[in-house]
C-alpha cells in the first residue's frame, strides 16, 4: 500500500473541493423553483433593508427563535449573504447558491477532519470517504430524499449545509478535545438550530460514555451557552407564546 504524507492529504482535499465545485458549477446559473431557496432569498433581502436602515435584527418573536423566518434556522447564514451582497453588489440568490455549493463541496474535507481524529490510518480514510461520497456527489437525482447532491440544491438546503459541516467539525473537535469546540457549538445553534441540537445532545451523551472528558465537555457547553445567552433567553421567553398561527398570520408582508 502506498503511504501518503500529511502534505499530500491536504493537496488531495483541496483537489476534491475544486473538482466537486467544478462538476456542480452549473447550479449557479440554473433557474430553480424551490420554496426554501426563494424563502431564503426573500428574508435575506429583508435583512439587507434592515441593515441599510440602521436596524439590528437578529431576533423576531413572531418567528420563534430568530431571524430569518424559520423555526430551525439561525441568522448567521443569511447575514453572511446579506453582508457579501452589500459589499460586492452581487445578487443574493446567486450568493446563496454559491455558498451552498461551497459548503457541499467542503463536506468531504469536513468528514476527513472528523474521521482523522477518530481513526489512526489516514490513508484508509481517503478510501472510506471516496467510497461513501462518490455516488452522492455524482448522482444526478434531484428528488426530495437527498440521494444526490442535486436534491440538496433543488430543495435549497442552504442553512442545513452549514449544519452538516459543523456537525462533522464538532465531532472531530470533541474527540481531539480542542478548545475550539465551544465556538463550534455556538455557531451550530445560530446557524442551523436542529443541527446544533444534535451536536449538543451527542456531546452530552459522550460525557456519560467518557467520564474523563466530562470537565472538558462541561466547560465547552457552558461557555458556548454563554455566547448565545441573549438569543437563548429570548427564545425561552417567547416560545410559550408561539402558535402555528404566528407562521401564517404575521405582520410580515411576504407570507400573507
Amino acid at each position: 500500500m502506498i503511504k501518503i504524507n500529511q502534505k499530500m492529504h491536504k493537496v488531495l482535499n483541496i483537489i476534491s473541493f475544486l473538482v466537486l465545485f467544478y462538476l456542480n458549477k452549473d447550479y449557479l446559473l440554473l433557474d430553480i423553483h424551490s420554496e426554501d431557496l426563494v424563502a431564503h432569498n426573500t428574508v435575506t433581502l429583508h435583512l439587507i433593508e434592515a441593515i441599510k436602515s440602521g436596524q439590528i435584527i437578529f431576533y423576531d418573536r413572531y418567528w420563534f427563535s430568530g431571524w430569518p423566518a424559520f423555526q430551525f434556522y439561525g441568522f448567521i447564514p443569511h447575514l453572511l449573504v446579506a453582508v457579501t451582497s452589500i459589499v460586492t453588489s452581487v445578487d443574493t440568490l446567486i450568493l446563496i447558491k454559491l455558498y451552498s455549493l461551497i459548503l457541499c463541496s467542503l463536506l468531504p474535507i469536513s468528514l476527513y477532519f472528523c474521521l482523522s481524529k477518530i481513526c489512526k490510518s489516514k490513508d484508509y480514510l481517503l478510501s472510506i470517504i471516496s467510497f461513501f461520497l462518490s455516488y452522492w456527489f455524482l448522482s444526478s437525482d434531484d428528488s426530495f430524499y437527498g440521494i444526490g447532491i442535486n436534491s440538496i440544491f433543488s430543495v435549497g438546503l442552504y442553512p442545513q449545509a452549514f449544519g452538516w459541516n459543523l456537525i462533522l467539525i464538532a465531532l472531530g473537535l470533541l474527540f481531539s478535545q480542542s478548545k475550539h469546540l465551544t465556538l463550534t457549538l455556538s455557531l451550530s445553534i445560530l446557524t442551523h438550530t436542529l443541527s446544533g441540537f444534535y451536536i449538543y445532545l451527542f456531546t452530552f451523551f459522550w460525557s456519560i460514555i467518557e467520564p474523563d472528558k466530562r470537565r472538558y465537555i462541561f466547560k465547552s457547553i457552558t461557555f458556548s451557552i454563554g455566547i448565545i445567552l441573549l438569543w437563548l433567553f429570548l427564545f425561552l421567553k417567547f416560545s410559550s407564546d408561539y402558535t402555528i398561527a404566528d407562521v401564517y398570520k404575521t405582520n410580515s408582508d411576504w407570507l400573507q
